[in-house]
């Protein structure tokens, strides 16, 4: 698969206004220029509320994982799935641009997409000992290290999506720019403490691109774009803000062994009924995203979606990023792969 391309009616609907928006499961992505593949591992989410998701998106429990009430063991983000992400490193749309392919995963489950900054200072930042880049997007070497962290681009993708303290969760979830600017630009210039401390947090934006939703193997092709900035997913089992019509999923049981009965992932017996999804956008952001041009450099985590478990139900989960294309070694050090970095360059307008 060298090149992907719109259909004629995909290629129309984004001239469309975006209010009630209509937004496909398979958004197939613009022809890809430059097409990169990196593989997706587990991820070790540092954020203490983080609770994984033993539900589908219909509620119903995954029985065969489940034993006394508690996960068994039986399904592993380190053994399980495998993850790719091919991206084009070059598209001619002001927005990211990508493809996943996934076996695995959880089945009848849904998972956010978010393309993530690298910020380089704080105790969850790249550090200087590798090559990185400053806000004004020039290139610091370190001998011949390969660019690892990359403060302009985080802060592109912030500016158009949402922000994450690494080192500090206890003001939420729902950060604005004046956080980001006390906690890590200001900082970062000035070298003067934020008005917390560390004396620099680790603040991160990221784009939430859309989700995708796996079959009854826990499988998934899906082609996306970051064509809009997404706030979270609603089911038509909830209330919540219905911005853009995502898709209905049917949510079926795969039959894994007749005798006994065994569906993948739910034991004997396995659900037969569909969900559909809804999109709200990002309050403070323009629904369309322009990336600045520029090159950035990434990384890539799926997130399960747990549709705002109000309850705080153990199995139902709580947002838990849980595959990235980096993450931090058991010592707290910054990945220093470039094979694992998610880089590309919007172009110049013409």
């Amino acid at each position: 698969m060298n090149k992907r391309r719109f259909n004629a009616a995909v290629q129309a609907l984004l001239a469309l206004t975006l209010c009630c928006a209509s937004i496909p499961q398979i958004a197939h992505a613009i022809t890809m220029n430059a097409p990169a593949t990196v593989m997706l591992g587990p991820y070790n989410d540092p954020w203490p509320a983080a609770r994984e998701r033993w539900w589908d998106i219909q509620n119903h429990q995954f029985n065969d994982w489940i034993t006394n009430g508690v996960p068994n063991g039986r399904f592993d983000y380190s053994v399980n799935p495998r993850v790719s992400l091919t991206y084009d490193k070059a598209p001619a749309a002001p927005f990211f641009i990508g493809h996943i392919e996934a076996t695995g995963l959880k089945p009848n489950f849904c998972y956010q997409l978010k393309l993530v900054g690298k910020p380089v200072y704080g105790s969850r930042g790249m550090r200087t000992t590798s090559s990185f880049v400053d806000f004004s997007g020039a290139v610091h070497k370190v001998g011949s290290t390969p660019v690892n962290g990359d403060d302009w681009a985080n802060e592109q993708i912030g500016a158009v999506g949402r922000w994450w303290d690494d080192n500090n969760q206890a003001p939420g979830t729902n950060l604005d720019d004046s956080y980001y600017l006390a906690y890590y630009r200001n900082p970062v210039l000035t070298r003067r403490p934020a008005p917390t401390a560390p004396a620099i947090h680790t603040v991160y934006g990221y784009h939430f691109l859309g989700s995708f939703v796996t079959n009854a193997r826990g499988e998934a092709s899906f082609d996306f774009t970051g064509r809009y900035s997404f706030h979270i997913d609603w089911a038509n089992w909830q209330g919540g803000i219905r911005d853009a019509y995502h898709g209905t999923f049917p949510v079926h049981g795969w039959l894994t062994s007749s005798r006994p009965t065994d569906y993948y992932a739910y034991g004997a017996t396995a659900p037969l009924n569909s969900v559909t999804l809804y999109y709200e956008f990002q309050s403070d952001r323009p629904r369309a995203v322009h990336l600045h041009p520029g090159t950035y450099h990434c990384r890539f985590l799926l997130t399960e979606e747990t549709f705002h478990n109000s309850s705080y139900t153990p199995l139902g989960g709580y947002w838990k990023s849980v595959m990235a294309t980096e993450d931090f070694d058991a010592a707290g050090r910054p990945d220093t792969n470039p094979a694992n970095d998610v880089v590309f360059t919007i172009p110049s307008v013409r």
